[in-house]
């Protein structure tokens, strides 16, 4: 009489685990699982600016080297490693006066350019062909060949003109004619490598 309801007790408790699994079965057999895949392009990003006006070199006394605002800052944005800044003349380095029947037409300068190095990459290195200052009788580079990124504030750039004093020659080194103004245009480019 016990065993029989026991037995009874112990059929009651299988019927119902069995329901349970079944329902648990047909809860879990409805839902699904979708998977969401997150993405991002970033787009490379290498420009060149000029922050801080151009040049202007002026020569106060006859023969002696040129004073004046010699600098100007360039502000390179890059979210690339390797960079090339190419400078190119129009002129191969020297102002001129566009007379070019004037032998005295011209007045060669050179360009330095100066790397603040904090404000890029903590492990770029750089291949500067404009420093020391040299004339730019062809085009001159700048590369940047280990991991030259800035933030997105930048890294600078810092350029100075410079003309040299000049010599004593009665022939070839007569001073230049003040009625003249002298210039020459360097272009600026800036490319990913």
């Amino acid at each position: 009489c016990c065993l029989v309801a026991v037995k009874k007790v112990v059929e009651g408790i299988m019927k119902k685990l069995l329901v349970l699994v079944i329902a648990s079965f047909f809860v879990f057999s409805v839902s699904s699982a979708e998977l969401l895949t997150i993405g991002g392009t970033v787009t490379p990003n290498v420009t060149v600016a000029i922050t801080d006006g151009d040049v202007a070199l002026t020569f106060l006394t006859p023969g002696v080297a040129a004073t004046g605002d010699a600098s100007a800052a360039l502000k390179v944005i890059s979210n690339k490693k390797n960079w090339t800044i190419t400078f190119t003349s129009a002129h191969a380095g020297v102002l001129t006066n566009g007379k070019v029947d004037d032998e005295l037409s011209t007045i060669p300068y050179k360009l330095a350019v100066a790397i603040s190095t904090g404000e890029f990459g903590s492990s770029a290195v750089f291949n500067n062909t404009l420093s020391p200052a040299i004339q730019l009788t062809e085009p001159k580079t700048i590369a940047a060949t280990v991991d030259a990124r800035t933030n997105k504030n930048g890294g600078t750039l810092s350029l100075t003109a410079s003309v040299d004093a000049q010599g004593t020659n009665y022939t070839t080194d007569l001073l230049w004619d003040s009625k003249y103004t002298y210039s020459d245009t360097v272009t600026i480019d800036i490319a990913a490598n």
